[in-house]
């Protein structure tokens, strides 16, 4: 840090350190003076705060980037901290009388203001806050919050958290994350983390250095280490860093990272969920090539990013089916020479990540959180019945079985499983033990919309609720929110809890950030504490303004069909179009066309790929697990319970230490009668049959119902993002539609946002577009553009002024309309000021659509020389795709690479020349109809309705024209085998016909 601050302000080689503190010192009132030493820096830090929060255009939310100005004095404070670490002996280090001393000299004070300064140093909680929520307003584009203090000395905590623990511990923490089956970026309470850390610090081969264990002895130092190793788990990403040498007696497999299964939502048809399976890997920054073992050899695949820490494979894309996944081995390997693998098991347990709309496999369960459960049917009834019946005494109440479409419809799916604490005296078989959490008192927060980012926020109008666990330890404890922002009274949520709980938020909590804590109510102890972020479209997403991509459409051709970045003015943006167009066609619609008559069923060959079968080792193979459990240094006291990772198929089971408690209470009977010994009474009591143990019913959890307004508003909030975001966002709301990875499609028809694409012709970003209203071909004015709810609100009261309503979109794929009240009007209304007139946005766009031909010229050309197949063909006249040898004739090729289909367009230039031009299936399909002066387009003037055959949606723009006639995405007719776009004017279709057939 020293040499860079040398290097950037031109300062003498050595002197950063003391230039820095000057500079400190030199912010600092007087110590003399009777006002706080830190109140010029308050000053700032309030007034930057302000400034902050009332930032709502683009150039003002840049401004953001700028930190508060109080990170040199944070510096110092940490450096006071690292200088008393390096300076310690035995526990002396963690007094804060130690620390303020070390903070004298770094400050340029004297040893009689020590007392001013301890008064004092209070403020810097607030700085350290702020600090805190700068970084989570840059989404961690600067890293993650990591300054805690949970402990009665939270003042001196704070920068001792970032000092007491070094670099190197720090990644083995994440090597211990690992081994004891945490979940990335998850949250725990400070006793489980304390019990885990407590297990792994002496254990051999743990990672921890020599200082950190000596640490640990101290009962303040533990309670900052636990603090530290909890930030880091929030801020983890599942990677498991790899060293050259592990220490001697660590098995084989034991930190080695896996393949886990997971299960992408996709939508929701008829009260089915319709869902992927597939399996999960880390995102990384350069993801390289990743090649899967299957039995003809190795086959490349290409991991597609859900969120900002994870990519999914599904199986259906490689061709390899469902069962497969769940009982064969999964094997990875990496060009950089790292390998994954997965060993199939009977019971599958899956927890929700929020943050990415899927259902990732773990090693144990999370306690609080939600989680699906999948049983083989080659399970025994008898472990099935267990089963049922450990879920029916220590799970919350939700949870059912469910039939997936995606899923073996063999395996049993239990989803809604919430787990709680086991019983005393249940013993528990190794294949449940995943099923078990390490339940302790906490909470847990669920539920609600998760803003997808690095950092965690939820929607302020999809609240999530709080999940309250109890662990063994008895008492009462209080559930307390405080709003950071006013710093006002803590307000009690719940106050005696002294069962498991679930407990929603207050009504009207809105934006802003909040602080959870868990409080036994005798002496006020804290339990946990944890941050809640809640955001809306009231306010903007500092990063989603930065990366806006200011995406729009000109007068190019090929802009027709996919829009780029325009910094300046745009021909279109979503339903706005700003400039004249060309002439419309002489010419009438097209005929009405019955495409159920011209389609031809086909089938074409399907590659199926075989997975290895497990092998000899395999738990599933051999019928039993190979724990190891750690053993402990000479000296150390033992814990009360350790944990144990099958090396095999990293399954986590927590057992007693000690083996006469790891005996069953009737075992443990038994021997002492056998010895001629008396069985204590409470031997006896805890002798249990399990059909006695008493059945406590657990609140129940239910799923969220999220509007559709909702999710919008959410987009509004972000403004842009990758196609991985959206996804994530819009799969929390199942209802939503029925096919998720479609609704960047639908969105895009709709003009609430627009989309670019890759080199390959794939929607990559998105950028929300600014709230209008444009008017329906029947004279009714719909809501266009990404509104807020704020936004929203005003239009529904603006319309019912007016005598009129608002019909709000009850899916993705509608607009919401003005129903009694004409355009002029309703945007004449002062609660619309700012919204901009969109006017017909179907006859404007319909004005500077390009032909269609234009567009077939102007597509980037490869060269495909080396390009090979197995191909398959597009057959405009049977609507179908047939195999063919290769693809020496004009038209729309397609072939399987990576987790998804690609798609060439070859006109009669291109085959001479040996190019090819990349396309998705829509605009190739439309373009290998103008080949063959075929047009995929039909029209019934009685019901003003365009049709196209299923999968042959029109182009970008020329889509957009038809949808925004009525406000509505194309609906699909199976048995008609068509597509159809509602209330499209004769004049309309007439143009887009000609377009499309020129």
């Amino acid at each position: 840090m020293y040499a860079h601050l040398e290097e950037r302000f031109g300062l003498d080689r050595g002197t950063g350190r003391d230039r820095l503190l000057d500079v400190v010192r030199g912010a600092l009132e007087p110590p003399e003076f009777r006002s706080n030493l830190f109140v010029h820096l308050e000053t700032d830090l309030l007034r930057w705060r302000k400034d902050a929060g009332e930032r709502r255009g683009a150039t003002e939310l840049a401004e953001m980037a700028f930190p508060p100005p109080v990170i040199a004095l944070l510096t110092a404070t940490v450096i006071a901290a690292q200088e008393m670490d390096e300076s310690a002996t035995g526990a002396k280090y963690v007094s804060s009388t130690n620390y303020y001393e070390h903070l004298l000299p770094v400050l340029r004070l004297g040893s009689g203001d020590k007392q001013k300064l301890r008064r004092d140093f209070t403020v810097t909680e607030t700085f350290w806050e702020s600090f805190s929520w700068w970084l989570d307003e840059m989404d961690g584009r600067y890293g993650l919050p990591s300054a805690r203090a949970t402990s009665g000395q939270r003042y001196v905590g704070l920068p001792v958290s970032q000092a007491l623990v070094r670099a190197a511990d720090r990644r083995a923490l994440r090597r211990m994350f690992h081994q004891f089956g945490f979940a990335p970026r998850s949250s725990v309470s400070p006793s489980e983390m304390g019990e885990v850390v407590a297990e792994w610090v002496h254990s051999p081969g743990s990672g921890a250095s020599k200082e950190l264990s000596g640490k640990w002895s101290a009962a303040e130092a533990r309670r900052r280490i636990v603090d530290v190793a909890i930030s880091e788990l929030e801020g983890w990403d599942g990677s498991v860093e790899s060293v050259e040498r592990e220490a001697p007696g660590t098995p084989r497999g034991l930190h080695r990272e896996r393949v886990m299964l997971g299960i992408l939502v996709r939508g929701r048809a008829d009260d089915q969920e319709i869902a992927d399976l597939g399996f999960m890997v880390r995102r990384d920054p350069d993801p390289g090539t990743w090649s899967l073992r299957h039995s003809g050899g190795q086959e490349p695949v290409h991991p597609r990013p859900v969120s900002t820490s994870t990519s999914f494979v599904a199986g259906y894309e490689l061709g390899v089916r469902p069962s497969e996944l769940l009982d064969k081995e999964i094997a990875l390997t990496h060009e950089d020479g790292r390998e994954l693998v997965r060993s199939p098991r009977r019971i599958v347990v899956l927890v929700e990540d929020e943050a990415a709309g899927t259902f990732v496999e773990v090693r144990r369960a999370v306690s609080g959180a939600r989680h699906r459960i999948l049983v083989s049917p080659e399970t025994p009834d008898e472990l099935v019945d267990r089963l049922r019946d450990l879920l029916r005494r220590t799970a919350f109440s939700g949870r059912r079985d469910v039939e997936v479409h995606g899923l073996p419809a063999d395996w049993l799916v239990v989803d809604g499983f919430v787990p709680g604490s086991v019983p005393e005296g249940y013993q528990v078989e190794d294949e449940l033990s995943p099923l078990v959490a390490s339940v302790s008192t906490q909470f847990h927060v669920r539920g609600g919309i998760r803003i997808p980012g690095r950092v965690r926020r939820w929607h302020s109008d999809a609240v999530p609720e709080v999940v309250v666990t109890l662990g063994a330890e008895s008492g009462t404890y209080d559930l307390r929110l405080t709003e950071l922002r006013t710093g006002g009274a803590p307000v009690t949520l719940r106050a005696g809890i002294t069962t498991p709980e679930v407990i929603a938020l207050p009504d009207g909590v809105g934006d802003g950030d909040y602080r959870i804590e868990l409080r036994a109510s005798a002496g006020g102890d804290l339990m946990q504490s944890e941050t809640l972020r809640l955001r809306s479209g009231r306010t903007r997403s500092v990063e989603g303004w930065r990366l806006r991509p200011s995406l729009g459409h000109d007068e190019e051709p090929l802009d027709a069909t996919a829009a780029r970045t325009l910094p300046e003015a745009a021909l279109v943006r979503g339903a706005l179009v700003d400039g004249e167009g060309r002439s419309r066609p002489v010419s009438g619609p097209p005929p009405a066309v019955d495409w159920a008559s011209r389609h031809v069923r086909r089938s074409t060959e399907t590659r199926t790929l075989l997975l290895p079968d497990p092998s000899t080792r395999s738990c599933l193979v051999s019928g039993h697990h190979r724990f190891h459990f750690p053993t402990f240094l000479d000296g150390q006291k033992r814990p009360t319970w350790q944990t144990g990772v099958c090396t095999e198929c990293g399954a986590v089971r927590r057992s007693p230490t000690s083996h006469w408690m790891a005996l069953k209470p009737e075992e443990r009977a038994a021997r002492l009668r056998a010895k001629g010994r008396a069985v204590p009474a409470s031997a006896a009591e805890d002798t249990v049959d399990v059909a006695t143990l008493p059945v406590v019913d657990l609140p129940e959890i239910e799923a969220d119902d999220i509007p559709p307004v909702v999710v919008e508003d959410a987009i509004a909030h972000l403004h842009s993002g990758d196609v991985a975001m959206l996804l994530a966002l819009s799969s929390q709301a199942p209802d939503l539609t029925e096919d998720h990875p479609q609704l960047l499609r639908d969105l895009s028809a709709l003009g609430t946002v627009e989309t670019s694409r890759d080199a390959f012709f794939r929607r990559d970003r998105w950028e929300a577009r600014e709230a209008s209203v444009s008017v329906l071909a029947d004279g009714r004015p719909a809501l266009t553009g990404a509104w807020d709810l704020e936004s929203l609100d005003g239009a529904e009261a603006a319309a019912e002024e007016l005598g009129g309503s608002v019909r709000l979109a009850a899916t993705g794929m509608h607009l919401s309309v003005v129903d009694g009240v004409g355009a002029e009007a309703f945007l004449a209304h002062d609660a619309l000021a700012g919204v901009t007139d969109a006017g017909r946005s179907y006859a404007r766009l319909a004005d500077v659509l390009p032909d269609l031909s234009e567009v077939a010229r102007d597509l980037p050309r490869r060269d495909v020389t080396m390009v090979d197949g197995p191909w398959q063909m597009y057959r405009v006249d049977e609507l179908a795709w047939i195999d063919v040898a290769g693809w020496e004739a004009p038209g729309l090729y397609r072939r399987h690479r990576g987790y998804r289909r690609e798609y060439w367009y070859r006109g009669a230039t291109d085959i001479g020349e040996r190019t090819a031009a990349p396309a998705d299936v829509d605009l190739g399909k439309h373009l290998a109809a103008l080949g063959v002066r075929t047009p995929l387009l039909g029209y019934e003037p009685r019901s003003r309705t365009l049709t196209v055959p299923l999968g042959a949606r029109l182009p970008e723009l020329y889509e957009r024209t038809a949808v925004l006639c009525a406000g509505c995405v194309p609906t699909p007719d199976r048995s008609a085998f068509s597509l159809t776009y509602h209330g499209v004017p004769e004049d309309i279709a007439a143009t887009l016909h000609a377009r499309i057939t020129s």
